[in-house]
């Protein structure tokens, strides 16, 4: 991290919507992120384990380049970052047979827009997944979104939202050679 040595690794002109002009895109003069991020992966007792982590984001736009109408964004939020997210997932992998995993993701509100008028809201989504491995070949079937909780994916303005997917189930197959 010597190359850091007095000064900070900010984000310099990050895009962002123009909120005055729908279709036009401003610079924003300068960004910065701080945060800590712990994790865990490892096994509990014989073949079943624990993976996971936590994050906290503290997020600024520090400069910008003001909107056609003069407003600034310095001191909002960036657009989609969460202060607080994390997951935890217990597994059950043994070397051949049945093997399971199941874990809630948690995500933070969250700006949509980088003028900080549209909040998205937090939400925990948990997701499951079953399986079967023989010598040569696995098949699963996993379903994501179990309680089919209303959340958003992202958002590249307030305007645009895209929502993540209701309760999906999918059944795969893998072969190796």
């Amino acid at each position: 991290m010597d190359h850091f040595k007095g000064r900070r690794p900010d984000l310099y002109n990050r895009r962002t919507a123009d909120p005055d002009r729908p279709g036009f895109v401003l610079l924003i003069g300068r960004q910065r992120s701080r945060g800590v991020e712990a994790s865990i992966a490892g096994s509990v007792y014989g073949n079943f384990g624990l993976r996971g982590g936590v994050g906290y984001q503290d997020a600024r736009i520090l400069r910008d380049t003001p909107s056609s109408a003069g407003v600034s964004l310095a001191g909002n939020r960036p657009a989609n970052i969460a202060k607080v997210n994390g997951s935890l997932f217990a597994t059950y992998r043994p070397p051949a047979g049945l093997f399971a995993e199941a874990g809630v993701i948690f995500v933070g509100s969250r700006w949509a827009d980088n003028a900080n008028t549209v909040m998205l809201p937090g939400y925990e989504r948990i997701d499951v997944m079953v399986g079967y491995r023989f010598k040569k070949f696995d098949i699963r079937a996993a379903v994501t979104n179990v309680a089919d909780v209303v959340w958003y994916r992202t958002a590249t303005s307030a305007g645009q939202i895209q929502p993540g997917n209701p309760r999906t189930a999918t059944v795969s197959a893998n072969y190796r050679f």
